[in-house]
Order: C-alpha cells, then structure tokens, then sequence
C-alpha cells in the first residue's frame, strides 16, 4: 500500500486559519486550535480572514508576527476573538 498519511516537514491546514505555531511547523497542542477557531470567528462573521489574502507565503508570515485585522467584527465579538488569537 503506497498511501501516506503524515509527512514530515509538511504544513497541513489552510493558511488563513492555521495558529501561528502551525504555520512555523511547530508542535502543536489545544491553544492551536482555540487561536483556529478565533479565524474561523472572523470568517463566519465577516467573509474575511483575520490576517488578509494573497500568497501563501505572505498570509503565514502576517499570522506570525501581525495583529489580525478585527475592525469588520461586531463589537461584542471582538473580545472573544481577541482572546482566542492572543498570540
């Protein structure tokens, strides 16, 4: 059987909603998933991604070292995504 399940080196995930350890191919654990859900908060509630479009390259750099765009939030949400995308 040649299927392969995991690789190592590999980045899984969409770029738009990994955690900033994700994206760096670091170990992850369940504030990764708290800080995915944040982006998946902004997306459902906006149609937009927390830290932009565009390459992908350019996407996981913002997610690691920019503060994610909320200003399209409602402002009862903000809180709470701003708590789960703490970095």
């Amino acid at each position: 059987d040649d299927t392969v399940l995991t690789a190592t080196d590999v980045i899984v995930g969409s770029p738009g909603f990994l955690s900033p350890e994700q994206a760096q191919g670091r170990r992850i654990g369940p504030a990764s998933d708290v800080f995915s859900l944040g982006c998946v908060l902004v997306y459902a509630a906006t149609g937009g991604r927390p830290f932009g479009s565009g390459p992908v390259e350019a996407m996981l750099f913002r997610t690691v070292h920019d503060t994610a765009d909320l200003s399209a939030l409602p402002p009862g949400l903000v809180p709470v995504v701003e708590a789960c995308l703490s970095k």
